[in-house]
């Protein structure tokens, strides 16, 4: 015992496993000792969670509330219950797990035990987040907050204002988001604990992409992941590789983000994490797509959307619907396109994720302004337009504004133009700079906007292979012969 126990202070998770599976098998055989049996399988699955390993975790769970309930020791019972709780929330089991997060905190309630309550409150949290019920997570933090403060837990207090962070990225507030992470990690790294170290990377790393600083984004997955590795927290290490294939995918270090998530898709399998495996599997499928492989890309989003569906996972099936429509757009398969995103928008609803329901809407407007349809066209941007910048979407929000001007060009070619023309001197990515200047030539011909569209996509495809830039080229020099 003493020894797992020194192993889990030196971050050894496999040791400290190993050393409590040794015990284990000596209190089968000492009738003395057999109320330790729970306990011992608790400290297993604490040590197999941490690495990430959710079926081994859930079982040694199982198995210490069986045991438990046959000693009649209620307070293990509901140790091992939000034990539980926690992990099947990861595996997107959420009806489970709300169950036994509820009847394991009754029980600590009724006893008074803060730091059991507050485990409780943190599975809580997750649940409203992953339903999208965003006011109600927020509520249980603010709760969850003054329970840590009243402990005078340090730690606790941080990772609180972490998971507070997480429902700000979604609502939009970046910056709150982020000064709530980087004192986590200003907490975490005083007290040297590596678990929470990581955890305050991931959340810096995915603020910094929404924020569109994504250098700084994929600095912190690359902290994230060699942090977890040293603690052997695969689970973390697993949350950078997902991360670090997204920001790869839009910073065009293509072969960088494939590795990243393929290896995410490997460690998502072999940890049995549910959730991880679909994200993934959509961004090697958004990889792909950029990298003009599109038969590849359609079949990680088609098997991204197949696991989410079989999980009920609504997020993930919104946002593998989306993919699947933006490459059936892309690839001139307009009536799948249209299913897909019509069927993205259902379901982003249903979640309250929004930022796929703005990415699906504006797809979807863009659709009906190529085939004519302006008056819907116009509606669905302008629904997307105002859900991009109340949530801080920057990319969508632009490529809305772009669609407005567009659509005003069709009534007032002057106030058309002049808005793009006023778009052209804010501050804003290089692509997006290309693509207004491409705007401006389809809108006037002038011949200048022409060769300075070619030049602006020549310097970024040589930069960011990206298939979209390609086929903006060939366009363009193509109306040359």
């Amino acid at each position: 015992m003493m020894a797992a126990e020194i192993a889990e202070g030196q971050y050894a998770p496999e040791m400290a496993i190993e050393q409590y599976s040794r015990a284990l098998t000596s209190v089968k055989h000492v009738d003395g000792l057999i109320f330790e049996k729970p306990r011992l399988y608790l400290r297993i699955g604490e040590n197999h969670n941490l690495m990430g390993y959710l079926d081994e975790a859930e079982m040694s769970f199982r198995k210490a509330i069986t045991a438990a309930k046959k000693q009649g020791d209620e307070k293990t019972v509901a140790t091992g219950k939000i034990a539980l709780g926690k992990v099947l929330c990861i595996k997107s089991e959420l009806d489970e797990s709300l169950v036994l997060t509820e009847d394991g905190m009754t029980f600590f309630e009724s006893s008074k035990d803060d730091a059991k309550i507050f485990s409780a409150m943190t599975n809580l949290g997750y649940l409203y987040y992953f339903k999208g019920e965003f006011a109600k997570a927020l509520s249980n933090y603010s709760e969850q907050l003054a329970l840590a403060e009243k402990m005078g837990d340090e730690l606790r207090m941080g990772k609180v204002l972490s998971d507070v962070g997480s429902v700000y990225s979604e609502t939009g507030e970046y910056d709150k988001a982020f000064t709530n992470n980087l004192k986590y990690l200003e907490v975490a790294d005083k007290l040297g604990d590596r678990p929470a170290i990581s955890e305050a990377l991931s959340g810096l790393a995915s603020v910094s992409f929404y924020m569109r600083r994504y250098e700084e984004a994929a600095e912190y997955y690359r902290r994230l992941i060699s942090n977890a590795k040293k603690s052997k927290d695969f689970f973390m290490e697993n949350l950078g590789l997902i991360g670090l294939g997204a920001v790869c995918e839009v910073l065009g270090l293509y072969d960088e983000g494939k590795i990243a998530a393929c290896k995410a898709i490997a460690y998502s399998k072999k940890l049995s994490h549910t959730q991880g495996l679909p994200y993934a599997l959509i961004y090697l499928g958004k990889l792909e797509m950029a990298s003009g492989n599109y038969d590849h890309a359609c079949q990680h989003f088609q098997e991204a959307l197949e696991i989410s569906i079989s999980l009920d996972a609504k997020r993930t099936i919104s946002f593998a619907r989306c993919c699947l429509g933006h490459l059936s757009k892309r690839t001139g398969d307009m009536r799948s396109a249209e299913s897909h995103l019509k069927d993205a928008i259902v379901v982003a609803k249903k979640a309250n994720n929004h930022h796929i329901l703005s990415e699906s809407l504006l797809l979807l407007a863009e659709m009906r302004y190529d085939t004519g349809n302006y008056d819907a066209a116009k509606q669905l941007n302008e629904e997307a337009l105002s859900l991009a910048e109340s949530i801080g979407r920057k990319r969508t929000f632009f490529s809305t504004r772009l669609l407005e001007a567009r659509l005003l060009y069709l009534v007032d070619k002057s106030s058309g133009m002049a808005k793009v023309k006023g778009m052209l001197s804010e501050d804003m990515e290089k692509h997006q700079h290309a693509e207004l200047t491409y705007q401006l030539y389809k809108m006037t011909s002038d011949e200048s906007y022409k060769r300075k569209a070619i030049e602006l996509y020549l310097a970024l495809y040589e930069n960011v292979p990206n298939s979209l830039f390609k086929e903006r080229i060939a366009v363009l020099e193509g109306e040359n012969t």
